[in-house]
């Protein structure tokens, strides 16, 4: 039986209410990725306790065109900011770079999409080119930021737009970070969604070591050559 494999993004919203299911039945169709059928959450039962944390609104399915691939866009409120578990550390690293309003959506939205892919190892390409496009759709509709928990990354529109979704090189994430004080450590995160695969170009290079203007396509090329 064919390996199915799973990933997910999550969208924080800059708004503070979600986006109503049809505004995103039509941005997802109107970006050419399918018909979703939407189901709402259940109506909670008087005589039980509120759920702790978030509360699910209502959740979008769709099939990935031409493949068995599935997604699944969940909409959620949340009772604190959807990052509120995160570590300063943590948030520090996920967030470097991003722009100033990006950073305070991730902060401070207490509302999220998430969207999860099903597909297996023989799809999963196609379906994260298919996630990508998706994704944009979202962030469009909530002018929000994204969390990429696999690569380890938050990235807003503006990042996004030079992301290449048929390129596997655009779902993994290289990391830059001292080790050791006198070192650089160089390696990579999402390499997993292509299945069991490991990180990627681990290295110790001297502290004053940058990544050069040339590298970076060949290791796409290597990637590539080893997702598909």
């Amino acid at each position: 039986m064919p390996k199915e494999l799973s990933v997910d993004l999550i969208v924080v919203s800059r708004h503070e209410d979600p986006p109503g299911a049809p505004v995103i039945a039509r941005a997802l169709a109107s970006a050419g990725l399918g018909v979703a059928e939407y189901q709402p959450a259940p109506p909670r039962d008087p005589g039980s306790a509120p759920a702790a944390g978030r509360q699910r609104v209502g959740t979008h399915v769709l099939t990935v065109l031409g493949t068995q691939a599935t997604a699944r866009v969940a909409a959620f409120r949340h009772d604190a900011p959807v990052t509120v578990g995160m570590g300063d550390a943590a948030f520090t690293t996920l967030t470097r770079g991003i722009d100033a309003d990006d950073l305070r959506t991730l902060r401070e939205g207490a509302v999220s999409l998430n969207l999860r892919m099903h597909a297996t190892e023989a799809e999963i390409v196609r379906a994260l080119e298919w996630q990508l496009r998706a994704l944009k759709a979202l962030l469009d509709v909530t002018q929000g930021a994204c969390i990429d928990p696999v690569a380890q990354r938050c990235f807003g529109r503006a990042r996004l737009a030079r992301l290449a979704p048929g390129d596997p090189a655009s779902h993994v994430a290289v990391h830059d970070e001292l080790w050791a004080g006198e070192s650089r450590w160089l390696h990579t995160h999402g390499m997993q969604k292509f299945g069991a695969r490991p990180a990627r170009f681990c290295a110790r290079l001297p502290r004053g070591w940058r990544l050069a203007r040339g590298w970076r396509p060949a290791v796409r090329w290597t990637w590539m050559s080893s997702a598909r």
